[in-house]
């Protein structure tokens, strides 16, 4: 149902009050007012779902809402970063240098900066010859910076 039903069912309303007001057959008021108490139900439970029909409307405008914050709020947050490549090749974002930059740096995930999330990369074990770092959200991992190389300590010949 709809508003204009609503309006429609109204203006029967209207009518059948006004026949069981004139009427002097007891009758015709009977069926009347059983009329009149069928048409109150159904503009009741037109009410009813016009008025759930605007309660999800505004809670999802609401949602909609909060998500718009939330996208304006990452989006001004995003100008101070840029791509950066680590050393050992991974793709990451870095905060931008400033001269007031107090923070120390540090490097946040390609993959969830996309999905409008910062997440900060964390140290994790060493592997495949490389430092290497997480994150924390998606579980993804990075190669930093490629560890040292550490000669072979060789040991003295043995005298016989």
């Amino acid at each position: 149902m709809d508003l204009i039903s609503s309006v429609t069912l109204t203006k029967q309303l209207f009518e059948l009050v006004n026949i069981i007001k004139d009427e002097r057959d007891q009758q015709k008021v009977k069926e009347a007012a059983g009329a009149l108490s069928e048409k109150i139900t159904t503009l009741q439970l037109l009410n009813s779902e016009i008025s759930s029909l605007y309660h999800s409307e505004k809670q999802r405008a609401m949602e909609i809402c909060e998500e718009n914050t939330k996208l304006k709020m990452f989006i001004s947050n995003i100008e101070h970063y840029t791509l950066h490549k680590t050393p050992a090749g991974s793709i990451t974002y870095k905060p931008q240098d400033t001269p007031e930059n107090e923070v120390p740096s540090y490097y946040v995930c390609a993959h969830c900066y996309q999905k409008t999330i910062i997440s900060i990369l964390q140290p994790s074990a060493d592997e495949f010859a490389f430092h290497m770092l997480y994150c924390p959200e998606c579980k993804n991992k990075f190669r930093s910076t490629p560890l040292p190389l550490v000669p072979k300590r060789i040991p003295p010949p043995r005298s016989p």
